[in-house]
């Protein structure tokens, strides 16, 4: 069901996701077709200078701030919990963090060895097993 922004009922979280997966691929400028309806259309977005702000890219072997990182998901509204089970949480537990994003299924493992990003896999929230391919 599709929700005005300013409705007193949030939209699915699903939609959520979907919608600001179509904003990423517009920002990046790749190829895309867009099926939607004239009143979703003209609903007002997030500027593209304040979506790139709400970007932190990860590659594996960067050399990443953990405490920077931690800070973003804070001030993104993540909720740092014990273990991760719901979009948008996430936990650190010593060289790991994982953190739920919208954007992919499955919730994601970051294992660091000090500053550089060693790895990234997908894990199952029943389990807390990583999952046999990465991303």
């Amino acid at each position: 069901m599709e929700t005005l922004p300013y409705d007193e009922i949030p939209p699915h979280p699903e939609i959520v996701k979907e919608r600001l997966r179509v904003l990423f691929y517009l920002l990046k400028g790749e190829e895309t077709v867009i099926v939607s309806s004239i009143k979703a259309l003209m609903q007002k977005v997030l500027a593209p200078s304040d979506l790139k702000k709400s970007v932190f890219s990860l590659s594996m072997g960067e050399e990443i701030e953990r405490d920077r990182l931690i800070h973003f998901l804070h001030e993104g509204g993540y909720t740092s919990a014990r273990i991760v089970e719901e979009r948008g949480d996430f936990s650190v537990r010593g060289a790991i963090v994982d953190l739920y994003t919208p954007f992919y299924e499955e919730p994601l493992r970051l294992e660091f060895d000090g500053d550089q990003l060693e790895s990234i896999r997908r894990f199952e929230t029943e389990t807390q097993r990583s999952l046999p391919k990465g991303i």
